[in-house]
């Protein structure tokens, strides 16, 4: 799918993350995507305060409600993924943007945390 606005949003989550993954700190180019916290909903949310740079299996997770970061910036892992190598990121505080206008939403991170928390 061809998103208005995505490789002006990627960019933009490149430059406020330091063209690295918030999650894993990854500086691989190639492997970092521009997450929407909240379903794309066209090219108005092509702020960074709206997405988050992450590496690719790390968005899959986070798409998948297999991964989210609460309200305090702190990952939290489905409990499937406890034992797993993901593990360690359980409870890792995510990596914010400098500049305070690029860090993600609060009211989207609680958003995103609520459609797949409650499903536990």
């Amino acid at each position: 799918v061809d998103r208005e606005g995505q490789p002006i949003f990627r960019k933009r989550l490149l430059d406020a993350y330091n063209r690295a993954c918030a999650v894993t700190d990854c500086a691989i180019a190639e492997l970092l995507e521009a997450a929407h916290i909240i379903p794309y909903s066209g090219a108005q949310h092509c702020k960074a305060m709206h997405g988050i740079l992450l590496r690719t299996d790390i968005h899959t997770l986070f798409d998948k409600g297999l991964l989210w970061i609460d309200q305090n910036f702190r990952v939290s892992l489905d409990p499937g993924l406890l034992n797993s190598e993901y593990g360690h990121l359980q409870g890792k505080l995510m990596r914010l943007p400098e500049a305070r206008m690029d860090r993600p939403l609060k009211a989207h991170l609680a958003y995103h945390c609520a459609l797949f928390v409650n499903k536990l």
